[in-house]
This record gives C-alpha cells, structure tokens and sequence, in this order.
C-alpha cells in the first residue's frame, strides 16, 4: 500500500512539473511574440521624422498640430503610433473632422519609409442659416451659422448687412421636420437644410434674380414651406413638393400680366397646383 501512494505522489509531481514547464514555454513564447511585434513599432526606418501639409489653409496649422499630436501618442501606453506601417489614419480623420466642423475632408499621403502628407479641403460658405425669426436683430447675430453646398452648418457667422449672403431663416427644430428628418440636437457639422432641397431652393432663387430681382433672404416655415424675399419689397411663397422648372414658369406667367403693379404687390402664392394667387399691399 505505502509502495502505491509514493508511485501517486510522484505521478503528482511529475504532472505538475509539466504545466509548470509548459506555462513556463507558453509565457516565454508569449513574451517572445510580444518583443518581437513590438521591435516592429521602433525600428527607427519606419518612424515618422515628417508630417507636412500640401496647402496653406485657414486650418492647417491647427490640423498639422492635431496630427503630431496623435501620431506621438502610444496605443496601450506602449506601442507608439508614429509609426508609417501603423499610422493611425482613421483615427486622426474622425477626430479632426469632429473638432474642426469647416474641415470637409481630410486625407493623408504616405511617403515611405518616413513622411506623411496631409490634404484637407474646407468648406465654402454658400449661404447663412439662422436660428429663428430673432436672427433679423443684430442682438442675435450669435445665432447666424455659414452652410455649405450640402447645406451643413459649419462655423458660426459674424452679423452681416442684408446682400453679403444670402440669409435662410429657420431653427434646427423646423428645418428638419420640414425635410422629413428626425428630430436631433444642434450642432456644427451637422445638416440644417438636406442637401438635394437645398440646391433646388438655391436654383430657384438663381431663376429668379435672372428677373432682375434681388433675393434678400428665404424663411424656412411649417411643413416644408418657404418664403423668398425680394428687394422690391413683396415675398413669393412655395414649397418643393412641386418641380422649381414648373414654379418659376409661373412665376414670370404672372408677372407679365400685372406687369404694371409688380411695384404693389404684397405676394404671390405658388403652392397650388395650376393657381398661382397672389395680393396687393
């Protein structure tokens, strides 16, 4: 009996011995892997020595900033990011694209072993939104926002005499559920207007001072509404359920029979169907 429990001892033992062994290989396997995948991240060839700008933007010396910023940080505190084999590109995108709303785009170019080359294309201002009736004050100029061609809000807008831009008035709120979107928070980079009814309210607006009229601003109502105000001091009123071709037809149809009192007019109602109506102050 005592022969039996020393040969179970010792097959105890000798088990032990090999996990003991085979966590010992395992971890230095382990720690091989992981010395040799991180000697990857240091060889000094494939570190960045240059990051540069292809243009001299408004934003590029802050983008280049943010860029060798985040390229000099370390993923888990050990692997360093400035490394061109594990550039982190889209990390760098999201983050500036969300910090700098004017920023449109950004891309990078890779020249190795080396350097990287940034590319960004800003925003242009096609028009100011702003939020609300109360923008037509100075006391408000806080709440006016540049938009782009895409109709995306991207830096606020200092308070500008009527004609530098063209003015849309209407708040976050209103102008979403009147294209049909959810309802959601303010804030730049985001949409106020969608861009396909944007460019059809910018065509007709283009149509009409083709008339030799001046268009002021354009109020964003209820229910996809919109009102052009011109500089002869009478309003047209549509909405763009119907095709902006057909609208400005009607528009110089009428015009040209009350050609005599376009000066009295109060405003001309296009959003029926084959009627135009219109009033006279």
């Amino acid at each position: 009996m005592r022969r039996k429990k020393e040969i179970f001892a010792s097959s105890r033992r000798l088990r032990r011995k090999k996990i003991i062994a085979f966590a010992i290989i395992f971890l230095g396997g382990f720690l091989l892997i992981f010395a040799g995948v991180t000697s990857i991240f240091y060889i000094p060839k494939f570190r960045i020595q240059r990051i540069g700008i292809s243009a001299d933007t408004a934003l590029g010396g802050a983008v280049l900033a943010e860029t060798k910023k985040m390229a000099g940080e370390r993923r888990f505190g050990v692997f360093p990011l400035d490394n061109i084999l594990f550039f982190p590109e889209e990390k760098i995108k999201e983050r500036i694209l969300e910090k700098y709303p004017a920023i449109r785009e950004i891309t990078f170019d890779k020249d190795f072993p080396d350097s990287v080359f940034i590319n960004i294309a800003e925003r242009g201002a096609k028009a100011i939104w702003c939020d609300g009736e109360e923008a037509e004050s100075e006391n408000f100029r806080n709440k006016c926002f540049f938009i782009d061609e895409r109709g995306v809000a991207f830096s606020e807008a200092p308070f500008f005499s009527e004609g530098v831009f063209l003015r849309i008035i209407g708040g976050p709120l209103l102008a979403n559920l009147a294209y049909g979107g959810q309802e959601q928070e303010f804030k730049l980079g985001g949409s106020v207007l969608n861009q396909n009814e944007f460019q059809n309210i910018l065509g007709f607006k283009n149509s009409i001072e083709t008339l030799n009229f001046q268009v002021e601003k354009i109020f964003v109502k209820d229910g996809g509404v919109y009102e052009i105000y011109l500089d002869r001091g009478w309003r047209v009123i549509f909405d763009l359920r119907r095709d902006t071709e057909d609208l400005f037809e009607n528009l110089k149809i009428l015009l040209e029979e009350i050609e005599n009192n376009e000066k009295n007019l109060e405003y001309i109602d296009l959003r029926f169907d084959n009627k135009v109506f219109y009033k006279f102050r």
